[in-house]
């Protein structure tokens, strides 16, 4: 355990450094520039060598949390409420496709196709609204968390009409 945390800590040095000098060089820091949290690691790579205990105090106290916690925190959220959408919308594609079995049979209009490009189209909608938003703060320390609390908020917004879609 020890020296995975080691590794960890030594490949996210080298990558902070990395990033620090090429920035350094055009004058940003790392919440001055685009990017793309599709490349993140997840954010249990961040939390290796805390019990699932810790994690879950620190992420709800808050306490002696730096920037970094915070954010790993609010990506943590995220990312389990990716995993519950994801789970949501398959539940629904499902019952979407058999719905249109027998629309199919009686020559309507077919839901699946519009039901996938919506989805779609939502995943680009809540990407691009998230990153203008912290965008528009421009250099912030606490950019990260910004981010990662507006996916968290619009993703239950959507988990919340995909249910609804599911119950009518």
């Amino acid at each position: 355990m020890q020296a995975t945390r080691y590794l960890v800590a030594l490949a996210t040095a080298c990558a902070i450094s990395a990033f620090a000098f090429s920035s350094a060089t055009h004058g940003k820091t790392v919440y001055s520039v685009p990017f793309d949290y599709k490349i993140f690691p997840s954010s249990s790579i961040y939390f290796t060598g805390k019990t699932p205990k810790e994690i879950d105090h620190l992420c709800k106290t808050g306490k002696h949390a730096s920037n970094g916690d915070i954010a790993a925190c609010e990506q943590r959220d995220f990312e389990r409420l990716n995993s519950e959408l994801n789970l949501t919308y398959s539940k629904l594609l499902k019952k979407t496709k058999e719905t249109d079995e027998e629309l199919k049979a009686s020559g309507d209009p077919l839901a699946e196709p519009d039901f996938i490009s919506a989805q779609d189209n939502w995943i680009k909608y809540r990407d691009s609204y998230c990153y203008a938003y912290v965008y528009a703060m421009g250099e912030a320390s606490a950019r990260y968390i910004y981010f990662w609390g507006c996916m968290k908020g619009i993703t239950q917004d959507r988990i919340k009409q995909l249910e609804k879609f599911l119950d009518a």
